[in-house]
């Protein structure tokens, strides 16, 4: 990976059913680990905590300066592609030397083809 980040946020929807909310956490635990220990926040888009502004908002006053805003979204829908960066501008506009990028959502990849594969094979056995 190029350059040192603080923080990486991991950035979810969010459910009103708390335990759906749960795996954004198993995730966020298993990126930080692959990362070498780098900091792997998750938080939610809407109806769960932390929100994004919160998340921001903690990672900043901890002393992250710049921070990696993964989605974790299947598709490039208005959250992705409005309402994320609408949030990481006010972020940008209240602390100027808070260094926000913000990475492709997951989309369609391979790698899902074969996650999704292994779990109909699963549920044939």
């Amino acid at each position: 990976m190029e350059g040192k980040l603080d923080a990486v946020l991991l950035l979810g929807h969010g459910s009103r059913v708390s335990a759906a909310n749960l795996p954004l956490g198993e995730v966020a635990g298993m990126l930080s680990a692959a990362m070498g220990g780098v900091r792997v926040m998750p938080a939610f888009l809407q109806l769960a905590e932390p929100s994004l502004g919160a998340a921001l908002e903690e990672l900043y006053e901890g002393g992250a300066r710049k921070v990696s805003i993964m989605p974790f979204f299947l598709f490039p829908g208005a959250h992705v592609l409005e309402d994320i960066p609408e949030e990481l501008e006010k972020a940008r506009q209240k602390h100027p030397d808070f260094e926000l990028i913000m990475s492709s959502h997951i989309g369609a990849h391979p790698k899902l083809a074969e996650i999704a594969l292994e779990r109909i094979k699963e549920s044939l056995s």
